[in-house]
């Protein structure tokens, strides 16, 4: 969630990341996606 009023992506990028990586456990790859959703390509090996 982020409560940021209209976002651009660039920045928010890193900080979901960051979010995804710790809430998975896993390496993020990628971020994709925009500022209403948000999707990794996670690396779980």
């Amino acid at each position: 969630m982020n409560t940021q009023y209209a976002p651009r992506f660039g920045p928010i990028r890193g900080r979901a990341g960051r979010a995804m990586a710790q809430a998975s456990g896993c390496e993020v790859k990628e971020v994709l996606g925009d500022q209403a959703l948000a999707v990794g390509v996670l690396d779980c090996d």
